[in-house]
């Protein structure tokens, strides 16, 4: 994903539940992927472990620490997070938001959809979905994560397929399609 003819950075969001492989995912991207990257990361705790694991691939990085960035009463400090990243110096491609366990993705993309920093622009909403942890559950009735998550996202990273009997991948494919519609679908 690269800037627009306005010059507009896409500022991505990356969701998915504790565990599901959203910091993996992230570095890899950062370790292989073209382009300059920024990251926000969105840490729930005291220590910010995802900011440890990126930080020595990552273009430029930025931290918002203490809460959910989908529960911050307005968008400042998500704005001056972006902001930092968006300087024209940085020369960045894309800045990745990476949400907390907590983070509601529909809040998120609406909080970059109307941030305030006109050097950026929503680029998409990537929901990370834990195909072992679905599996393990052993429930196939249902997605593993709330619909309006599976909604929101621009693309689903079916992770931890390797640990999943292929079958059981094209079973959870089938019901994200019946619960969703069409979505793409990458499976990691």
């Amino acid at each position: 994903m690269r800037r627009d003819r306005g010059g507009r950075i896409p500022a991505i969001a990356l969701s998915g539940a504790l565990g599901s492989g959203k910091t993996t995912l992230l570095d890899h991207l950062l370790r292989t992927g073209t382009g300059r990257i920024g990251v926000v990361i969105n840490h729930f705790g005291d220590v910010n472990v995802d900011a440890f694991l990126v930080s020595g691939h990552v273009d430029a990085a930025t931290s918002i620490s203490g809460g959910c960035l989908c529960c911050l009463s307005n968008a400042t400090e998500l704005d001056r997070a972006v902001e930092s990243l968006a300087r024209p110096e940085l020369d960045l491609d894309a800045i990745v938001v990476e949400a907390s366990r907590l983070a509601e993705p529909r809040e998120l993309a609406r909080l970059i959809i109307s941030s305030a920093v006109r050097r950026v622009r929503f680029g998409g909403l990537v929901e990370v979905v834990d195909v072992a942890a679905w599996d393990e559950i052993g429930s196939y009735d249902g997605p593993p994560v709330a619909s309006d998550h599976l909604k929101v996202a621009s693309l689903l990273v079916l992770n931890k397929v390797d640990r999943v009997d292929p079958d059981r991948v094209t079973l959870l494919e089938k019901v994200i399609h019946e619960c969703v519609g069409e979505k793409p679908m990458l499976p990691a």
